[in-house]
């Protein structure tokens, strides 16, 4: 941890093993200005009490597969790719 005028900074690596985000996407956070960062040199530091802006863990379903036939209505053909047949 590392203080700049009065605030607590670490680096992406110390960022990820509080929260449990990967280094890369604490990194590419910062890139985009989803976390509140400041670049030093060649490398970002993060405050400390900094939370993500619009973070939502991915939830992996498997429904993906055909979603683009359902809503274009075609429901037999989103249904015949997930292997359901309706006789």
């Amino acid at each position: 941890m590392l203080r700049l005028k009065g605030q607590d900074y670490l680096t992406p690596a110390e960022y990820h093993d509080r929260k449990g985000l990967s280094a890369e996407l604490v990194r590419r956070y910062c890139r985009t200005g989803r976390l509140e960062a400041v670049k030093v040199s060649n490398r970002w530091l993060v405050r400390a009490d900094s939370e993500p802006i619009d973070y939502e863990p991915r939830i992996k379903t498997g429904l993906y597969v055909g979603l683009n036939d359902l809503r274009a209505g075609k429901i037999d053909l989103f249904l015949k790719k997930r292997g359901i047949i309706i006789s």
